[in-house]
């Protein structure tokens, strides 16, 4: 697993661009602002390094739902759609989901994660964690390096911008991580074409 920069750009944000007026900054307000952010960032360093390293769940099964934001049949489904990836591809995908990211950026959370879990085959690295924090609006994709060359960070971008924020912003998560387990297995056994084709209606309503 890689720090890589797929969900690290504003497209992680679930909220539709209409709902971020708190995100904006009036010119009075601006100054004010990063000095309060300055004043933040060392309590929250002085707390990271206090609370130490991140804390996860154990790996119970390829859907680790600790939002709970999936019912159980949500999770049945998935299950058996991760596992006949794999025994398809031998590429592993886990579906993770967590109720905080405990103050660390999601791009750590997943790097770190990656490596507590061992997600994918010794030798191959060949294993994808979707990552989704929704109390803190936040979504990724950690790619194993042997995988890299498939899922790419523009792959993992559309994927998350056309198949799961578009879900996401309705409240529908269930949807959102069905339609991204989708998009990963189709990448994952080779009809990337098929995903794009998919994203290419909503691209050109965005650009509309």
């Amino acid at each position: 697993m890689h720090r890589g920069e797929n969900s690290a750009h504003p497209f992680s944000l679930f909220a539709p661009a209409r709902d971020r007026r708190e995100w904006r900054l009036t010119a009075t307000t601006a100054q004010a602002f990063r000095l309060g952010i300055a004043v933040s960032a060392v309590y929250v360093l002085l707390a990271l390094g206090a609370a130490g390293e991140p804390r996860f769940p154990p790996l119970t099964g390829r859907v680790v739902d600790a939002a709970n934001v999936l019912t159980p049949e949500d999770r049945r489904g998935l299950e058996n759609e991760l596992k006949a990836l794999e025994e398809r591809s031998t590429d592993q995908l886990v579906v993770y989901t967590t109720p905080s990211l405990q103050g660390y950026p999601i791009e750590d959370i997943g790097y770190r994660l990656g490596r507590t879990w061992a997600i994918g085959q010794k030798g191959k690295d060949n294993g994808v964690i979707l990552i989704i924090a929704p109390n803190e609006r936040r979504v990724r994709i950690e790619v194993g390096r042997g995988l890299e060359p498939e899922l790419t960070d523009v792959m993992t971008k559309l994927i998350i911008e056309n198949a799961i924020l578009p879900a996401f912003r309705r409240n529908d998560f269930s949807g959102g991580i069905k339609a991204g387990v989708h998009d990963i297995r189709d990448v994952l056994l080779g009809d990337a074409a098929a995903v794009k084709e998919r994203a290419a209606p909503l691209a050109l309503r965005a650009a509309a």
